[in-house]
């Protein structure tokens, strides 16, 4: 079932098609799809799918130039900074882990894969979607519980991956 989600993403991904990118966004889209569904129920991004994913967002901008690879490489730094430096903001305020390493980890793949100036909007497609998710379904007893914010990071990689005109550079 994954892979033919998966393809479909591929399929449908435009850029894929006209840059030949089409192996690439299969390996993000099943990437993503794995990703989200462990988090969402085991409240966990493993390091075996998203190290992986940074190496290969790397190589794909590699592949593409130099400028990409910059682009790239800076992405996956001030991605994993941002998340690393709020988790660190919040553990100190509150005494708890607001958001995990994992998380920051993903959106350094994100960074990888779809370059610095995408990390405004990936931050605010996701953030934007898990207040609503939670606004809307996090009610009752699930008003105490953690909602992973994987799943809404992956969906907005995703959708800032397959809308982009240029994926790494400005």
């Amino acid at each position: 079932m994954g892979l033919v989600i998966a393809l479909t993403f591929a399929v449908a991904d435009w850029r894929a098609v006209l840059q030949s990118n089409l192996m690439a966004s299969g390996v993000l889209a099943l990437a993503l799809i794995a990703l989200s569904s462990i988090d969402a129920h085991a409240q966990r991004l493993p390091d075996v799918i998203t190290l992986p994913l940074i190496v290969s967002g790397l190589s794909v901008a590699m592949l593409d130039s130099f400028q990409a690879m910059a682009w790239s490489a800076s992405g996956a730094i001030v991605g994993y900074g941002l998340i690393t430096g709020l988790g660190w903001y919040w553990r100190s305020r509150r005494g708890m882990d607001g958001i995990g390493q994992g998380d920051a980890k993903l959106l350094a793949a994100g960074g990888a894969w779809c370059g610095l100036l995408s990390l405004p909007p990936i931050l605010l497609i996701s953030s934007f979607s898990g207040l609503v998710f939670a606004a809307l379904f996090a009610r009752g007893k699930m008003r105490h519980q953690k909602i992973a914010f994987g799943p809404f990071l992956c969906a907005a990689i995703w959708l800032v991956w397959a809308a982009a005109p240029a994926p790494f550079t400005p």
